[in-house]
């Protein structure tokens, strides 16, 4: 049988070289047949010293046959759940309930503890001053310390350039909540004497030493009970790369095997993961070692990464053929053309394209030719584009001399968000409309803070923002009379809108940090049942 003659620009020829990675031809119905089965007299043979690397091109009217194998040895998923994805606990419904889940009451009982700690240290190391502001330092509450961070995730929402201006009582830029919940004073004493871990050592120098201070946090954090933060590696320069697994690789290859394996260990049989990467961590490498570990890997590929192949490095790319695919075993490189080149490395996916409708400037739509395996990955990778934007929304980050507070604040920031997501995959598999994300915080600041005050007591006849929840906390409430002033407009029934609408009385109620003046009765308890009271 004579063999088909192939055109010249279906393939190219690539010459043995010292790399150690070396890719086979691509296998399918149409692809070139062995070089031991060419005869000696074919004059479009290529050597048996060179091998054969298949281009595969696209084009407007027509695509190239893909691999009908090129997928075959899919791995099953399999994990310790049976559900995938995110599996949120039934009692979780309100923001708290998902926040709890990643910064838990042992946690928070943890930080007060080696923050009071550090404090008494720290002041009894200290000669102090009659007017230190360390004079009247008290041990921080579990309840503090939830109100704490409830005003810190507060400041994200409301941006301003110091953090003194929260606490002013000028007319411009007056927030009542910050003073109300906590004095300016008190809330620096935290910031100042917050601590996470207990030192070890007196060398501050020590950068093993300085890591201990946030290590047990985000080994905390990262282990929570949804799995959802599931891995978390942070660098610290070249002492984080010490300890990881596999010296003979890359230190991005390492990385992501290192947070791969802290999966397998408390799944070890787990398999059909699929990771997706940027072109820092993708390798040729990486992409073998996750194969046998039965994990998947698709990310975006620097062209000078070694192992490369020429014709993906410099694609013969044009108008009208945009793709140009790679293959080794289960590994695919391909490089795509669109507005520029793009080249990607998956040992999941195939060499599939598929037609899309993309707009143009003028309002008209155009059919472009578009790999598959982009797709994919586009998809993927936008949950973590979207999770970097949630985080840049509502960001607290303030100059520290203290460099791990913004790992902390940058941890309590990641919880919050994780705790949005989740919140939104429950609310819509219930089928009901999620919360936005700066309403989610806000509820989730009103619930972390509760009933905690710390604050000055406001002016009379000033509002505060917690008002509606002083007074329908369903606790004791004592009603006074007034002495300092004949009488109050009764917050209930009085309208000074109106003609003979002026109702005054003579008590009021002193739990309240708004004083509100009430008439005995109905009044003081319609006031303090009803949300909206007013008759």
């Amino acid at each position: 049988m004579a063999k088909r003659e192939l055109p010249k620009e279906v393939y190219c020829e690539t010459e043995n070289s010292d790399e150690e990675f070396c890719f086979d031809s691509l296998n399918t119905d149409s692809d070139i047949e062995s070089d031991n089965d060419c005869s000696d007299s074919s004059s479009d043979i290529v050597p048996v010293k060179r091998r054969l690397s298949q281009l595969v091109m696209s084009s407007d009217s027509e695509v190239e046959e893909n691999d009908e194998n090129e997928n075959s040895n899919i791995n099953e998923f399999t994990t310790w759940r049976n559900i995938v994805g995110p599996n949120v606990p039934v009692h979780c419904t309100e923001p708290i309930d998902f926040f709890r889940l990643f910064f838990t009451d042992t946690l928070l009982e943890t930080i007060v503890l080696e923050t009071n700690k550090y404090a008494k240290n720290k002041i009894e190391q200290q000669r102090l001053s009659d007017r230190s502001t360390w004079n009247n330092w008290v041990d921080v509450t579990k309840e503090e310390l939830a109100a704490f961070l409830s005003v810190i995730l507060n400041m994200s929402t409301i941006p301003v350039p110091d953090m003194k201006y929260y606490w002013t009582k000028k007319h411009v830029g007056n927030i009542p909540f910050f003073r109300n919940t906590f004095r300016r004073g008190r809330f620096l004493q935290i910031f100042w004497m917050l601590h996470l871990n207990e030192n070890v050592s007196s060398d501050t120098n020590d950068v093993r030493t300085r890591i201990q201070k946030v290590k047990n946090f985000i080994d905390y954090i990262d282990d929570a009970r949804t799995g959802y933060i599931y891995a978390m590696l942070p660098y610290y320069g070249s002492v984080s790369t010490e300890c990881l697994i596999r010296p003979d690789l890359p230190v991005s290859s390492r990385i992501v095997l290192q947070l791969y394996h802290k999966l397998l260990t408390a799944n070890p049989k787990a398999k059909g993961y699929h990771i997706f990467t940027d072109r820092y961590f993708t390798g040729i490498p990486l992409a073998q070692e996750l194969l046998k570990l039965n994990c998947y890997l698709t990310g975006t590929l620097n062209t000078n990464r070694k192992y490369v192949p020429a014709m993906i490095k410099k694609p013969a790319l044009t108008k009208n053929n945009t793709v140009a695919a790679y293959r080794s075993g289960d590994i695919l490189l391909l490089a795509w053309k669109d507005k520029r080149i793009i080249t990607i490395l998956s040992s999941y996916d195939t060499s599939a394209t598929t037609t899309i409708e993309r707009r143009v400037k003028q309002g008209n739509t155009i059919s472009i030719i578009k790999p598959t395996v982009i797709t994919n990955y586009n998809m993927n990778k936008g949950g973590i584009d979207k999770a970097d934007q949630l985080a840049s929304s509502y960001c607290f980050m303030r100059k520290s001399c203290k460099w791990w507070r913004k790992i902390f604040f940058w941890g309590l920031e990641v919880s919050a968000i994780n705790s949005y997501i989740l919140y939104k995959v429950s609310t819509r598999r219930e089928n009901r409309t999620p919360m936005s994300h700066f309403m989610f915080v806000r509820k989730l600041v009103e619930q972390l803070v509760g009933d905690f005050r710390d604050g000055a007591s406001s002016k009379p006849g000033r509002p505060s923002t917690s008002d509606k929840e002083e007074r329908l906390n369903g606790k004791l409430h004592i009603l006074r009379h007034c002495e300092d002033v004949k009488s109050k407009d009764c917050i209930v029934c009085s309208n000074r809108k109106i003609r003979g609408g002026r109702r005054q009385t003579n008590y009021f109620c002193d739990t309240c940090n708004r004083k509100p003046g009430l008439h005995i009765g109905d009044c003081f308890e319609r006031y303090h049942t009803m949300e909206k009271y007013k008759i």
